[in-house]
């Protein structure tokens, strides 16, 4: 949920993670794991959880490339 207001803006959401948190090798191998998953799912109901693995582990991978190159800096 977003909520904006003249002076400020708040994002609240269930989770969230860190970029230092992040270990990119494991989260690369997690979300081939989901893409696997996902051409493999029996049914839709397996395919849509593998899609959301896939969404999460690649906006991981973003979080981590973004702080890492906020490091370089």
């Amino acid at each position: 949920m977003v909520k904006i207001d003249y002076s400020s803006v708040q994002i609240l959401v269930d989770e969230a993670d860190h970029g230092d948190d992040i270990i990119e090798a494991e989260t690369q191998k997690a979300l081939e794991r989901a893409i696997k998953a996902r051409d493999e799912a029996g049914d839709q109901v397996e395919r849509e959880k593998a899609k959301q693995l896939i969404d999460r582990h690649m906006v991981r991978l973003k979080v981590a490339d973004l702080h890492r190159r906020k490091r370089r800096r």
